[in-house]
């Protein structure tokens, strides 16, 4: 779709030259002389962005803005001035213009300004979408992802408590953490991600708590803690299942004591930040082999939110899709309106192993030597575009390239189809495709009952 560009001038010349040069760009452009012209084109003609000069006789440039404003409408609007003075420009600023420009000015300045009116309007086009259909800029109608919302919502009424983020890597953990500190009591104050997996385990004590000089051969200096950078915020422990057993046993006497002591140091030092971590690992199948303390765990999951896989959502792709191609016009300066929906019936079969962060990276593949402004299923990896005509024998899972732990697996379903059921084990059973003595027999082994 061409955009179409709002010129407002009383000179004819200014209109032409402006006018001639976006036409020459591939902009569709309209025209008005004054102020009243102006608000009626805006009113018939519902340009993307406009020009507008700010000194013309009858209405002026300012007047209708301010009209447009009060009329609700949000248009961009770029100001043109000759006028040496600030005022104006402040008003104009208030009122909501997207930019203005000087005169004498240069063409290509003008095209940059309108380039830049545009990519701001979607950006917040985006962001307002998001709150609709979803919760903090994270994308998400679908049932499963209300209830995790739902749950951030009442979060933001109290002051953040230990939350434990399970689900598979990819899905979005890192976002929801974010989410609980942007939107929580907490937001004034610092943010710190600890990725558990990239600091080695003689260093992540020191990296948590601190240490003072001369704690270890290379402690030449003391030096604070994440713990203690974070102050009143957040720290979010990414991939809390990978921390090493003594590691966990420390953590859990910060956490129950609210205190701790850096490495090499005898001062007892406050715990204040609200603990966010998350895991791709099921941490109780992790307790019953040993590999994950109990009370660490059940002290980290005084919430506990499972955010789904894609492929357990998968009416969101067609909206996470154009979401996506929204971002990456902006950051890779394209204008592609969206894909195909050969495209998107191939993209929503698939079983998208690595999550929302493929998806991403796929739509940024597909976009980037992309100039049509509908992306077609060609675009597609060739994974994506042979997998339903390859098959699984029937299989409707994908499986992850590290594997699985089948029990685990196993333990997952049946968790969820008595969740879904409100524990009614014939229902379950059903959605399981088992008997009822199968369900109670699964039900002994795994020790849901």
């Amino acid at each position: 779709m061409t955009t179409k560009v709002l010129i407002c001038d009383d000179e004819e010349l200014v209109r032409w030259s402006i006018g001639e040069y976006l036409r020459s760009s591939g902009f569709a452009v309209v025209e008005a002389g004054d102020g009243e012209a102006f608000l009626k084109c805006v009113e018939d003609e519902a340009p993307s962005v406009a020009i507008l000069d700010l000194m013309m006789p009858g209405v002026d440039g300012m007047t209708a803005l301010r009209t447009l404003r009060e009329r609700g409408s949000d248009l961009p609007v770029v100001m043109l001035t000759a006028v040496g003075s600030v005022e104006p420009v402040v008003e104009a600023t208030r009122l909501g213009a997207a930019s203005y420009l000087t005169k004498p000015f240069e063409l290509a300045d003008v095209r940059r300004a309108v380039d830049e009116a545009i990519a701001a309007q979607r950006a917040r086009t985006s962001v307002a979408r998001a709150d609709v259909d979803g919760y903090a800029g994270i994308i998400g109608r679908a049932a499963s992802m209300q209830r995790v919302f739902a749950t951030l919502r009442q979060l933001e009424a109290v002051d953040t408590p230990s939350v434990l983020l399970t689900g598979e890597s990819g899905t979005g953990k890192d976002l929801i953490a974010q989410a609980i500190h942007t939107r929580g009591s907490r937001a004034p104050h610092p943010f710190v991600e600890v990725d558990c997996t990239a600091i080695p385990e003689t260093l992540m004590e020191s990296t948590l708590f601190g240490h003072e000089r001369g704690a270890f051969t290379d402690a030449k200096a003391t030096k604070r803690g994440l713990f203690e950078e974070a102050g009143r915020g957040v720290v979010f422990l990414d991939e809390i299942g990978e921390l090493a057993l003594s590691l966990q046993a420390k953590l859990l006497r910060a956490l129950e004591n609210r205190t701790y002591k850096r490495v090499g140091g005898n001062q007892n030092l406050r715990l204040d930040a609200a603990i966010v971590a998350a895991t791709n690992r099921d941490l109780r199948a992790e307790v019953e082999r040993g590999r994950f303390r109990k009370d660490l765990y059940y002290r980290l999951a005084v919430v506990e939110l499972h955010i789904p896989a894609l492929r357990q959502r998968s009416d969101d792709i067609p909206l996470l899709v154009q979401h996506f191609v929204e971002l990456n016009n902006r950051s890779l300066g394209k204008s592609i309106e969206g894909v195909t929906e050969e495209a998107v019936a191939l993209l929503v079969s698939y079983g998208w192993p690595g999550n929302v962060r493929e998806l991403r990276n796929v739509v940024e593949r597909m976009m980037l030597f992309a100039s049509e402004p509908i992306l077609g299923a060609e675009r597609l990896p060739p994974a994506i575009r042979f997998a339903s005509s390859r098959g699984s024998d029937g299989c409707p899972f994908v499986l992850p390239e590290g594997g699985i732990d089948i029990e685990a697996v196993e333990r997952g379903f049946v968790i969820q189809a008595l969740d879904r059921t409100n524990d009614n084990q014939t229902a379950a059973a059903k959605l399981l495709g088992i008997s009822r003595y199968a369900l109670r027999n699964r039900m002994k082994k795994f020790d849901l009952t």
